[in-house]
């Protein structure tokens, strides 16, 4: 799993935008900038492009296995992605997102205190 973290091959950012202040173009960015060898992919179905990478609809849009995974999605959208990385093989996910305990929403109680979907 540690291979996936340090040396992933395949990158998505789930909720990339094109907007600069956006956590999903700033994970794109560093990726860039970087100099991150593998595959990129911007996910959102907003965009067809998004600094200069085509950018899929959604995770199952995208060639191939993805080693890692970056969220950038609103709490209420986590959970589907889980599952739509399992089906992918996606071997390392990385939540970034809020929502979560602050709202009170259900999913966010349970994540917050079994730590597991």
């Amino acid at each position: 799993m540690l291979d996936s973290l340090f040396s992933p091959t395949t990158v998505a950012v789930v909720g990339a935008s094109a907007k600069p202040q956006k956590r999903g173009n700033a994970f794109l960015r560093f990726f860039l900038n970087s100099g991150f060898g593998g595959e990129l992919y911007p996910i959102s179905p907003r965009y067809q492009e998004v600094l200069g990478l085509k950018c899929y609809p959604a995770l199952a849009d995208v060639p191939g296995s993805v080693d890692y995974v970056v969220c950038c999605l609103p709490a209420q959208s986590v959970l589907p992605l889980v599952e739509e990385c399992g089906r992918k093989g996606t071997r390392l996910l990385h939540i970034y997102s809020a929502g979560f305990s602050e709202t009170a929403i259900a999913l966010g109680k349970y994540l917050r205190y079994d730590g597991e979907a």
